[in-house]
């Protein structure tokens, strides 16, 4: 009875870990498609040719003195340009509501912001920690740490990226996330009955508590947790939090370099030990025999709670990604249509040369083009199911393939060498089997950024064609290998990971497998197990 009390008491906090690297690892996802998001919006942002045209019309407030009433800005009633890049502004935050504040400064001194409101007299942006925090890096997109502004109740923190016309930088554009939003991304994160999360800086400057949103900002000693220290290293212990017994667990993010500290009470974890000990304590006490029965009872009883309990996680999930995918296509849609938007508005411009309509034609129809490819992933993804399966051969597919793929690989510098057995037939969709293997063999060729050699084999093992792709690329790490395939993943700076989860969508559809063996700066083979299609020859044509 005591070894069974103690096997549930371990079995639950080690539950209690795993279920927070689960939980967390979710809410770090959606953290980082989030600004990921928001990473496209800024450049998409200071890229925009309205924004370009940035110059010394735009109002300066560093020159105003004294320290007297706020300044009202009036970005919308000043000159031309300033109030086209409102416009701008206006449109972009309109349609994103969780952006708090969507501004540009120059290299002047000068100031343009939405929503419009006050400012203090002499705002000179070049001084703010965010322009200087951008002069950094200049070109990629910076995140300062958490701060509450001047004049502003909001607790932010700023994206920001230079703006570069014909090569020189003529300023710096911000955008500002309120840490609402992220405090709403993990207020419903819930550990067992009691469980929470909170997000901090690496510092220990807490982002979002769930629980006490006053603290935010706040340094982490705030919390009176004196076991947490400096929150330096990650692990799990217990200590007193609010005058409950807890267990804590610490986690560093990859998004940078965040704290992520789940908190459950003991009296939580302990809760169903303790009653299953108080319970066969009882029976054991009047009838060894009876407190066996009973004891198998309870135990089959709690075993089928779980799996009920487990059948409903299952739904959550599934629930879950859904919405995932939903935010996902959202916003990766998005972007390109607002592109488009964009020089569909510049094509109204009577000035315009030949030359600038037919190039805003053309990044329009690109944009057109990204857009119609993201939702056919989606699709395939959603519904791998084959459709219109035939016998197909695999030798003369793959030649379709690599002949469609060769113009690509040349412009990247990369060979393909190919070996293959003729005559292996394997029943499929011939379209879907071409969307998959084109998807890997591009994986492969962008694997290789400096060129080289890209080996592609067929061959009969048994009763499966072996499909093998092997690179002499950058290679993945045994992490990176672990998460390969699952939704939203991508080793790629721009990629959605939606490429990857369809061939295994595919693969799996075709009753096929997949593996894959990777080392870092050697470079990856990816290798595909077809059921061959016993005494079958396709049909004339394709």
């Amino acid at each position: 009875m005591f070894f069974a009390n103690g096997k549930v008491r371990e079995t639950t906090e080690r539950e209690y870990v795993n279920s927070s690297l689960r939980e967390i690892e979710k809410v770090d996802n959606a953290i980082s498609m989030y600004f990921k998001g928001i990473k496209e919006d800024l450049n998409t942002l200071a890229t925009d040719p309205r924004v370009l045209k940035a110059d010394s019309s735009i109002m300066t407030y560093k020159d105003i003195k004294g320290n007297g009433p706020l300044v009202q800005m009036t970005p919308s009633k000043n000159g031309a340009v300033e109030k086209e890049i409102y416009e701008v502004f206006s449109h972009f935050g309109k349609n994103h509501p969780d952006a708090t504040y969507v501004y540009m400064g120059t290299e002047e001194g000068r100031y343009v912001q939405y929503p419009e409101g006050p400012t203090l007299p002499g705002y000179d942006p070049r001084m703010r920690p965010w322009y200087v925090t951008a002069l950094e890096d200049p070109g990629e997109v910076l995140m300062t740490g958490a701060y509450t502004s001047s004049g502003l109740t909001h607790k932010i923190v700023s994206n920001v990226v230079t703006i570069e016309r014909n090569g020189k930088r003529i300023g710096v554009m911000g955008l500002d996330v309120s840490l609402d939003g992220l405090t709403s991304l993990i207020q419903d994160v819930k550990i067992g009955g009691s469980g929470y999360v909170i997000l901090t800086q690496s510092d220990g400057t807490i982002i979002a508590h769930p629980k006490k949103p006053e603290l935010n900002l706040e340094s982490i000693s705030e919390l009176n947790i004196p076991e947490l220290g400096a929150i330096g290293q990650d692990g799990t212990f217990e200590a007193k939090v609010d005058g409950e017994e807890s267990v804590l667990h610490v986690i560093t993010s990859e998004n940078n370099n965040w704290k992520y500290i789940s908190i459950i009470e003991k009296k939580d974890l302990a809760a169903s030990a303790n009653q299953i000990g108080q319970n066969l304590l009882i029976i054991g006490s009047l009838v060894v025999i009876i407190a066996i029965v009973i004891s198998v009872f309870i135990i089959i009883r709690f075993t089928n709670n779980f799996r009920k309990l487990a059948k409903e996680m299952r739904k959550l999930e599934k629930l879950k990604t859904v919405s995932e995918i939903a935010a996902s296509i959202s916003h990766e849609v998005r972007n390109p249509l607002t592109v488009i938007k964009g020089f569909l508005q510049l094509l109204k411009e009577r000035n315009l040369t030949e030359e600038d309509k037919m190039m805003y034609l053309a990044i329009s129809l690109d944009e057109l083009e990204r857009a119609e490819h993201i939702i056919t992933d989606y699709l395939t993804f959603a519904k791998p199911s084959l459709e219109n399966v035939k016998v197909l051969d695999l030798a003369k597919e793959l030649d379709y393939v690599l002949t469609v793929v060769s113009p690509y690989a040349n412009m990247n510098n990369v060979h393909i060498e190919v070996s293959w057995e003729e005559n292996l037939y394997i029943s499929g969709e011939a379209a879907k089997l071409h969307q998959c293997l084109i998807n890997v063999i591009k994986n492969g060729i962008e694997a290789m950024p400096e060129g080289g050699q890209l080996s592609v084999s067929l061959k009969k093992t048994g009763s499966k064609a072996w499909l093998s792709f092997t690179d002499s690329g950058t290679g993945m790490s045994e992490e990176q290998l672990e998460r390969l395939g699952t939704p939203f993943y991508t080793t790629k700076d721009k990629g959605t990971g939606l490429g990857t989860m369809v061939v295994y969508s595919i693969v799996k559809a075709m009753g096929g497998e997949i593996k894959v063996k990777s080392e870092e700066n050697k470079g990856t083979s990816f290798t595909i197990a077809l059921p061959i299609a016993q005494n079958s020859q396709p049909k004339e044509g394709r």
